[in-house]
């Protein structure tokens, strides 16, 4: 008799590095804090993944140094086991009460229970261990700028219509799952109203078990929003949408498919009045889902620290320029000319700069990959003045080109500590000098952290 073929299994392989769900608890005792904000711990034990005990290091979210822990190991994760807290037996001084009511299932802040004080030196400890691989040690690293709670005014959301509702929030800490958020003390008050009404929104018109991504920018004068969702906006979603902007903040609603390219314009579904943000005094509109600085407090700092970093140009170039954060305000003071990939931004920033003053300083710009095709040192020997704000990737091909142009002023702007420090050793290597480091916290209780920092070229000013 033949043998029976065995039917495969319906279940869903665990992914290679994930322990199983009913993994031992751990007992451990937090060493520090490490870089993503979670505790760091080791200690002897024998994993399900393992045939006999060794030395392993754990990451435990929502701990501080020295507090004991019992934790169950999910996860290995960057040469460690990412882990779940299960219980908190012995917490430090430093610990505070979150003010969220999501902290912990929100995957939005990893922080809110450091006090303040804590929270500050942590922050600029890792910087400097940042700036310590990129032997910057001796850079004088300036006292963090720390904006306060409700100023955010840029949220990247999730929803998910269920049949018995509709999940608005962000991802779970560790998991795709969304977590449902009524409030988010880190945002503004204007973009914490809307969510009520955008919710009822939401609900009418996505069929149940469709997904949506939103992009909310809190503008000067309202609240712009676009929506990326597979789902096609019919005639009635389309009245809603319109019954949605009626007597409320929302300025413009923007809608596109997750297939459509960066570079490729969303559809405008309903506009009540263009959206309109300020830089210089000069008014302009972003396009749907453009970046901007997640504060205007930080934005604030970034623009006099870079102006301070710049002091005495006369020609300056701004690189991965945006629709103008910085180069509008330089442009007040002279000659820039600005260089951007995202052609919806660089085409925000051309119409605003076309609004200026008659007789305003020159002002010019061209959309070009910096990534793939950046500046060459020859096209830099033109200015005296650059400055880099690239996205988390940092810019390792356009700063090489810089370090080799040698312009005698360089500010660098950077969202990541990390390609920071490796953009910045290029510029050491050819004889750079930095002045100072100013970093800025405007993404509050997350691990993320602005910077700029000061490179001149020659003998201290």
């Amino acid at each position: 008799m033949p043998a029976r073929r065995r039917r495969p299994s319906k279940a869903t392989p665990r992914a290679p590095d994930r322990l199983p769900r009913n993994s031992a608890p751990v007992p451990l005792t937090i060493e520090h804090v490490g870089g993503r904000g979670d505790g760091v711990a080791t200690a002897k034990v024998q994993l399900a993944d393992q045939w006999a005990p060794r030395d392993e290091l754990f990451f435990v979210p929502f701990t501080l140094a020295g507090e004991q822990v019992l934790a169950r190991p999910r996860q290995r994760r960057g040469g460690g086991v990412a882990t779940d807290l299960l219980e908190l037996s012995a917490p430090t001084i430093g610990r505070q009460t979150p003010p969220c009511a999501h902290f912990m299932a929100c995957g939005g802040c990893q922080t809110q229970h450091m006090a303040p004080a804590l929270y500050r030196a942590w922050k600029s400890t890792q910087l400097a261990q940042h700036l310590a691989r990129a032997d910057l040690a001796a850079a004088p690293l300036r006292p963090l700028v720390t904006v306060a709670p409700g100023g955010r005014r840029r949220l990247v959301m999730h929803a998910r219509r269920l049949a018995a509702g509709l999940v608005l929030g962000f991802h779970e800490h560790g998991a795709a799952r969304i977590v449902d958020v009524t409030a988010c003390p880190v945002a503004t008050d204007r973009l914490q109203a809307t969510l009520v009404p955008l919710r009822r929104f939401l609900f009418d018109i996505l069929p149940s078990g469709t997904s949506a991504r939103l992009w909310l920018t809190d503008c000067d004068n309202g609240v712009d929003l676009l929506i990326e969702c597979a789902q096609t906006l019919d005639r009635a979603g389309r009245e809603a949408a319109a019954e949605l902007a009626t007597g409320g903040t929302l300025l413009r609603l923007s809608w596109r498919h997750p297939e459509d390219g960066p570079n490729l314009a969303a559809e405008t579904v309903i506009e009540t009045r263009a959206p309109v943000v300020t830089f210089a005094g000069i008014p302009q509109t972003p396009p749907p889902g453009g970046f901007l600085q997640a504060t205007q407090e930080g934005q604030a700092a970034i623009i006099a620290a870079v102006f301070e970093a710049l002091a005495g140009r006369t020609n300056t170039l701004d690189l991965f320029a945006g629709c103008g954060t910085l180069t509008l305000p330089l442009a007040a003071e002279g000659p820039v000319h600005a260089v951007e990939g995202d052609g919806p931004a660089l085409a925000a920033l051309s119409r605003a700069a076309r609004r200026r003053a008659p007789g305003a300083a020159a002002l010019t710009t061209a959309c070009r990959d910096l990534q793939t095709d950046p500046l060459t040192a020859s096209e830099l020997a033109a200015y005296d003045s650059v400055v880099v704000d690239p996205p988390r990737a940092g810019a390792r091909a356009q700063t090489a080109e810089i370090a080799a142009a040698g312009p005698p002023r360089v500010a660098l702007v950077s969202c990541n500590p990390a390609t920071f420090a490796r953009d910045a050793r290029l510029l050491l290597a050819t004889g750079y000098r930095c002045a100072w480091v100013q970093p800025i916290d405007q993404f509050l209780w997350s691990p993320h952290l602005e910077l700029v920092a000061a490179f001149h070229l020659g003998a201290p000013r």
